[in-house]
C-alpha cells in the first residue's frame, strides 16, 4: 500500500514539476 501511495505521489510530482517548467517558459 505504501509504495502504490509512494508511485501516485511520484506521478503526481512528475506532472507537477513539467507544469512549472512549462509555465516558466
Amino acid at each position: 500500500m505504501v509504495f502504490r501511495l509512494k508511485e501516485r505521489l511520484g506521478k503526481k510530482l512528475e506532472e507537477e514539476v513539467q507544469f512549472f517548467k512549462c509555465w516558466q517558459k
